[in-house]
């Protein structure tokens, strides 16, 4: 609901400023890039929705100066799922199987970036700028699954009648990343409190991962028993990525 009222205001503004003197209002009044001015920073995407900026889900800035800026972005994302699948048939005319998996998976992610930016030209109507900055990142995921099968035969080849099996399988699995994210782009106001820019980003981050996945079965025919399995695993590298370029919106107070 709020990002609707942003954007109607802002259609609202432009038209009422008019094309022949929307250049002529930016260029009048820029105290918007004054020191101490803050401002609220979103995607947009197609039909001037907003949207993430960057893959940040909430981003902000502060003028130090007329030329100079700090923004923080953060991102946050998280997920959770249960499932239940549960067969059931016919052997033959004396027996029957009954199989169920249960499974249990949750993620989360949040991810920290700050940038320090300098303008070129603070008192143009277009604004280009560049910045760098460290990005921090952590995500962790966990999953675990129940599998059991039950067959039964009323026949003297079961001794006790039924055969049945069951695996407990879980995997938990945690990923960090520390790195420096670049970004150059250029900004247009089209009234002193909204402004539009587009935005090109490349990142570069160190990241290890660690894994850990555990089994446990039991079994009571052919064969009485147990078994259990753990594995785990880790990596880590540079990772270097583009951010391509992204489109956005400003809205300064």
């Amino acid at each position: 609901m709020l990002k609707h009222a942003i954007v109607t205001l802002a259609i609202a503004s432009l038209t009422a400023i008019g094309p022949g003197n929307l250049f002529a209002q930016a260029s009048a009044d820029s105290t918007s890039m004054k020191q101490g001015a803050w401002a609220f920073q979103f995607g947009v995407a197609g039909n001037f929705t907003l949207t993430s900026f960057q893959g940040s889900t909430l981003a902000l800035k502060y003028h130090c100066s007329d030329n100079r800026a700090i923004r923080a972005a953060i991102t946050v994302n998280g997920n959770f799922t249960d499932g239940t699948d549960l067969q059931t048939g016919v052997l033959n005319d004396t027996g029957h199987s009954t199989a169920s998996n249960d499974n249990v998976a949750h993620s989360s992610s949040v991810a920290l970036a700050v940038q320090y930016l300098w303008y070129v030209n603070p008192a143009d109507v277009v604004h280009f700028y560049a910045g760098f900055g460290p990005s921090v990142s952590y995500s962790r995921s966990h999953s675990e699954a129940i599998q059991g099968s039950l067959e039964s035969q009323d026949t003297y080849y079961y001794a006790q009648g039924y055969d049945w099996t069951q695996v407990n399988a879980s995997s938990t699995s945690s990923q960090w990343g520390f790195g420096v994210r670049g970004v150059a782009g250029v900004e247009w106001f089209a009234v002193r409190w909204f402004s539009l820019r587009a935005e090109y980003g490349q990142s570069i981050q160190y990241q290890w991962t660690s894994t850990t996945a555990t089994a446990q079965g039991v079994a009571s025919y052919p064969i009485s028993g147990n078994a259990s399995l753990q594995d785990k695993a880790s990596s880590k590298g540079w990772v270097i990525s583009p951010l391509g370029v992204s489109f956005g919106a400003s809205v300064y107070f």
